[in-house]
């Protein structure tokens, strides 16, 4: 799988084996709904809901293509804390 990501962007598993996408403090889990193909995934801010947090991050082979990075809360503790 293509890590083609900014450095402060990755993909990380969860506890229960879902897959999140990390950047830049934030994580975001996949719109399955809304989802084209394989290939392009929408994904959105997994505070979404508890905070009506509307970002989102557009990737296509695992690559970022498209944002709307703007947030509602300030970002979680970086990665290597959580």
């Amino acid at each position: 799988m293509p890590q083609n990501l900014t450095p402060s962007t990755q993909f990380i598993i969860t506890s229960r084996g879902s897959r999140l996408l990390y950047c830049m403090g934030h994580t975001y889990y996949v719109n399955c709904r809304r989802r084209q193909n394989k290939s392009r995934v929408l994904w959105y801010c997994s505070c979404r809901r508890s905070k009506r947090c509307f970002a989102s991050i557009l990737t296509l082979d695992d690559r970022v293509v498209g944002q709307a990075p703007k947030h509602t809360h300030p970002p979680k503790l970086p990665l290597d804390i959580i």
